[in-house]
């Protein structure tokens, strides 16, 4: 009897260049990401090299969203795992600095057509949030367009609470270990 599939989140891996050129095609990842710029292999293979370079003070937090079909759920290999999504943690530009409330540090996700609406991106981003809370977080952010009505619910979801907007814009942000009187008195006005 075959196992059921199973969530995994893996660090960059050159080996998915192609998954992840292919999952980068979806039109709503391209319409949400519009700076991710990967139209070939060779692009795909840069961007996710560079997630492996940034370190040495540089925040770097990339996860691939993987769905796994093999028996062993301490074991997979590309073979038995299909790429679906991603989740990031980043450094913001000084233009989204702006609207993101001084925040520096950003989320932000994505998940192909056929696997949304089915509660696996709320899954892995409860499995980033504890990673992260292992990693000492104090808080995350996430800025959402006005019209990702999938992403505001999959945040709130989560524990995100919208802390403000701006333009088409609003940042979400989620306590992770920041003392709750913090949290409450700088983001919850």
């Amino acid at each position: 009897m075959e196992n059921e599939p199973f969530l995994l989140l893996t660090g960059p891996d050159l080996t998915a260049a192609q998954s992840f050129y292919d999952l980068c095609k979806d039109r709503e990842i391209r319409k949400e990401f519009l700076g991710l710029e990967i139209n070939s292999i060779d692009a795909a293979k840069s961007f996710l090299a560079k997630q492996t370079d940034l370190v040495g003070g540089k925040l770097s937090f990339f996860r691939m969203i993987k769905i796994a079909y093999n028996e062993d759920p301490n074991f997979h290999d590309d073979a038995h795992t299909t790429l679906i999504g991603f989740i990031s943690v980043f450094e913001v530009g000084t233009g989204d600095l702006f609207r993101n409330g001084g925040i520096n540090h950003n989320l932000a996700f994505a998940i192909a057509g056929q696997y949304r609406n089915q509660g696996i991106m709320t899954m892995a981003l409860n499995m980033t949030i504890e990673a992260l809370i292992g990693y000492k977080f104090n808080f995350i952010s996430a800025l959402v367009k006005s019209d990702n009505t999938g992403s505001e619910k999959v945040l709130i979801k989560c524990g995100f609470d919208k802390a403000h907007s701006i333009d088409d814009t609003s940042t979400f942000v989620r306590r992770l270990c920041m003392p709750a009187t913090v949290y409450n008195s700088t983001f919850l006005l």
